[in-house]
């Protein structure tokens, strides 16, 4: 086979290879990557779980309002009848009526057959039977109960509390996943600046090396620009690295494998434009924010629990059924035998009286308890309006030096041109040019670097405002 055999067959099927990399290549956006994260996240499953839990346990405490039914059975084998003993004239006649019938037998020569305590102290006897059994339904219903009418609610409340925590457990992975998104295309982005940096200054250094071996030039002139050349691979070298442990990172929050290809949708200089246009006209407030609405059921629960420990000095009432049938028998045969009937219902009244002063004690401990909810809420309150004020602060900041910023840039760069036009007209020295290109590439970093100020300054507000 011959090299154009060959290379026709290379480019024939490059196409193909093209599309099996690009099978393996999953590419995200921003909002994708966030809810891969969320997805993927094990404290917002753990979260979720909670969540669930809470919604059982309400569902354990309501049960306790409908009828308790339960069914009863046993079985006894006597080897020994349980004896007792009772005085010896526990059955006996009158000692008046004994004394007749022995002078009655006396006279008549006939001797009677009765009861005598003559003699003895105790009797022995044996009462019940060798075998019995027992079968029975009981049922049991709660009539009233202060405290369990507050524990029901408070239980509902406590899933409130869960799913306010699934949310914000969500928020703060959003959060987490949208930062390591910024890093990897900030990698990206200095990346292919410095490479394309480098590719530049390595052509410049080609025409100066002819310039060099023409003698226009000295080779101190050459060397500075070889130094550039150096100084730009090292940079170029690190910004490669970094873009490897961001795309590493992002991975990572999104909990996908971290070998995983992933290339991203979004365009940095696209979400800055869009970061510019974000509104500030909204007008806050904290009663949105999902921390304040944390704090304020906290202080529901709070409340609850003192009117618990109110609910304590409230009788009980509850209701009650029992039917049962039991057998005996001297022989293992409750078949054939007869079973007895035994059947009651009642009520169980419980009103406490005094139970020492523990009770007392709980109920102010619960009042502090509300009052330590209470004082925690405003201190949120006054929190979240500060880091409102805070992140509002920081985002017109942002702002504005990525407003001048992106001026310096296109300034740096003209003086940059203006100044590689002159060194190749001979009216600019080496030293000239290097510290244009110098200029330049400082520019070009600090507008990165003020992209990326600008996008975290939105999160953070959007935060701040409870809208993420």
């Amino acid at each position: 086979m011959n090299r154009s055999t060959t290379y026709l067959l290379l480019v024939s099927f490059l196409p193909l290879f093209t599309l099996a990399q690009d099978a393996n290549t999953t590419t995200y956006s921003l909002k994708e990557a966030q809810e891969q994260a969320v997805k993927n996240n094990v404290q917002v499953k753990l979260a979720a779980l909670d969540i669930n839990i809470a919604t059982k346990t309400v569902q354990s405490v309501g049960a306790n309002v409908y009828p308790q039914i339960g069914a009863t059975g046993s079985f006894n084998h006597f080897i020994d009848i349980p004896t007792s003993v009772v005085p010896a004239n526990a059955f006996g006649f009158p000692a008046w009526f004994n004394q007749w019938i022995s002078d009655v037998g006396e006279s008549t020569a006939i001797q009677p057959n009765f009861p005598s305590a003559s003699g003895q102290e105790f009797t022995e006897l044996q009462f019940g039977s060798k075998f019995n059994s027992t079968i029975g339904l009981n049922v049991n219903q709660l009539i009233f109960d202060g405290s369990y009418i507050i524990g029901l609610k408070a239980a509902k409340s406590f899933v409130e509390v869960q799913r306010l925590a699934h949310s914000k457990t969500q928020m703060e992975v959003k959060s987490l996943a949208t930062q390591a998104y910024f890093s990897v295309l900030i990698a990206q982005e200095n990346g292919e600046i410095l490479s394309r940096n480098l590719a530049s200054i390595k052509n410049t250094y080609t025409e100066t090396k002819e310039q060099f071996n023409t003698g226009f030039i000295e080779k101190s002139a050459l060397d500075q620009i070889q130094l550039l050349v150096s100084n730009m691979e090292i940079s170029h070298n690190t910004a490669i690295e970094q873009l490897e442990i961001s795309k590493k990172i992002l991975n990572f929050q999104m909990g996908l494998p971290l070998e995983e290809a992933v290339t991203l949708s979004e365009d940095l200089n696209s979400l800055a434009v869009l970061s510019t246009a974000y509104s500030l006209e909204d007008q806050f407030n904290s009663e949105n924010h999902i921390d304040y609405q944390m704090a304020q059921t906290q202080i529901k629960l709070m409340e609850l629990n003192k009117k618990k420990e109110q609910f304590v000095y409230l009788p009980t009432l509850g209701g009650f059924f029992n039917y049962q049938r039991n057998a005996f028998s001297n022989e293992l045969d409750f078949i054939s035998g007869k079973w007895f009937a035994t059947t009651f219902w009642g009520l169980s009244l419980n009103v406490p009286i005094f139970g020492g002063f523990g009770q007392s004690a709980n109920l102010k401990i619960a009042g502090l308890q509300l009052e330590k909810a209470q004082l925690q809420q405003a201190q949120i309150s006054e929190g979240l309006k500060l880091n409102e004020a805070s992140a509002r602060s920081a985002y017109t900041s942002a702002l504005s030096l990525y407003i001048n910023q992106k001026k310096n840039l296109a300034l740096a760069e003209a003086i940059r041109k203006k100044t590689g036009i002159k060194f190749k007209e001979g009216l600019a020295s080496s030293m000239e040019l290097t510290q244009a290109e110098n200029q330049f590439f400082s520019t070009q970093g600090a507008y990165v670097q003020s992209v990326f100020s600008l996008l975290n300054a939105k999160t953070e507000l959007e935060k701040a405002l409870g809208k993420f």
